[in-house]
């Protein structure tokens, strides 16, 4: 550890193989790993164009604070798909960037006053969105010998407890996970920088590997659950500040009576969601994080998704239906009466909590608004066999 305060600068790569060592993945899994392009129209003609999955590994790597920032002995870095979107900045920074990196007169600056040194390392990173969290950060093991995970994990140090509890229930000692910390800059002989199973590139085309979901099932032991599926869970959106369904408490009164019960995964630990979820016959949920309970459920579970009209964030369906769900998805009216395009801004900006509002112009978001759900539409998939 040193306390020496120090001023780094450095430079951006477009290319992994021009910043990094590269390798494929092992041969044997080139084929089960492969990334295919989640767009749409490709998908329902299934023609996909595809990639292979590769891993990067860093001689002598320095990680500018909870960044995804990863510089290699030259001081050059890369984010090409280690990032979940290269184009949002605070995907590339992480938290309080702006008080430590300095973008000034053609250069690059990150300013730190503590550095810390480690050995070898796996970067998986994090996100503040469970989904995300799932499918970005902690699904990059997919692509480790359970051996090979035995070394340190690094994550921020701001990633909810919650989700550092994935890491422990599949195996993960709390003495191998090191933390980042905002205006620090870590050093490691050696660090390990696997793909995102689930990210955008430059040119806005989202990529994924299907297999992931079925390998992080097997994590949790999803496979292995012999509890019968008796449990009807809806999942509430009312601890929220956005996008909430407006007559949620209608909507419930009436599934309560078939003997639905309410659920704030926010208020659960890890292992009580995968416990509830791992019994449910049916999961109601309004589009967003919480719709992620899925990777949780049993083959062949229904899985019903309140949306809002949209577009960007239509993934739901896509991801379910590869952890052998019964997915459906049910389409609801935005609640403002000022503004009914989907594709426009929302009545008020939302801002995530614990977010300081001078970074506001990275968080918000499009689509955000509330909406109304018809309960005779979810009363129809339900009836729906």
């Amino acid at each position: 550890m040193d306390k020496s305060s120090s001023k780094t600068t450095f430079r951006f790569f477009p290319n992994l193989k021009d910043t990094y060592n590269v390798k494929n993945i092992s041969p044997e899994n080139t084929k089960k790993y492969s990334f295919e392009s989640a767009n749409k129209n490709l998908i329902t003609d299934e023609k996909f164009p595809q990639k292979k999955a590769v891993m990067a590994d860093v001689d002598n790597a320095r990680i500018l604070g909870d960044s995804n920032v990863i510089l290699n002995k030259d001081s050059n870095a890369c984010v090409e798909s280690i990032v979940f979107n290269p184009n949002v900045e605070n995907k590339v920074f992480g938290s309080n960037y702006l008080d430590y990196f300095k973008f000034e007169n053609g250069e690059n600056k990150f300013l730190s006053s503590k550095n810390n040194y480690f050995n070898e390392a796996i970067f998986i990173g994090s996100n503040l969105n469970f989904g995300h969290w799932l499918h970005n950060n902690l699904a990059k093991l997919i692509f480790f010998d359970d051996g090979e995970i035995e070394l340190p994990i690094v994550i921020n140090e701001n990633t909810p407890k919650k989700y550092v509890e994935c890491l422990k229930l599949i195996g993960i000692k709390e003495k191998n996970i090191i933390y980042l910390k905002a205006g620090e800059v870590s050093f490691f002989n050696k660090l390990y920088i696997p793909m995102m199973p689930w990210h955008v590139d430059y040119e806005g085309t989202l990529w994924w590997i299907p297999n992931s979901f079925k390998t992080l099932r097997k994590y949790f032991a999803i496979d292995r659950l012999d509890h019968k599926k008796e449990l009807k869970i809806f999942i509430s959106r009312n601890d929220t500040t956005h996008r909430r369904v407006e007559n949620e408490d209608k909507i419930f009164n009436e599934l309560e009576k078939m003997g639905f019960i309410r659920i704030i995964p926010s208020k659960l630990s890890i292992i009580e969601q995968v416990d509830l979820a791992g019994r449910a016959s049916v999961v109601i949920s309004p589009c967003g994080a919480n719709s992620f309970l899925f990777l949780f459920m049993q083959d062949s579970a229904k899985l019903i998704e309140l949306s809002p009209p949209h577009v960007t964030m239509d993934v739901t369906g896509m991801f379910a239906k590869k952890c052998n769900l019964d997915f459906r998805q049910v389409i609801g009216e935005l609640s403002s009466t000022e503004n009914k395009d989907p594709f426009s801004l929302p009545d008020s900006w939302f801002i995530e909590k614990n977010i300081d509002r001078k970074y506001v112009h990275d968080h918000v978001e499009f689509e955000q608004s509330d909406y109304n759900i018809d309960l005779n539409l979810i009363l129809q998939e339900l009836n729906d066999a």
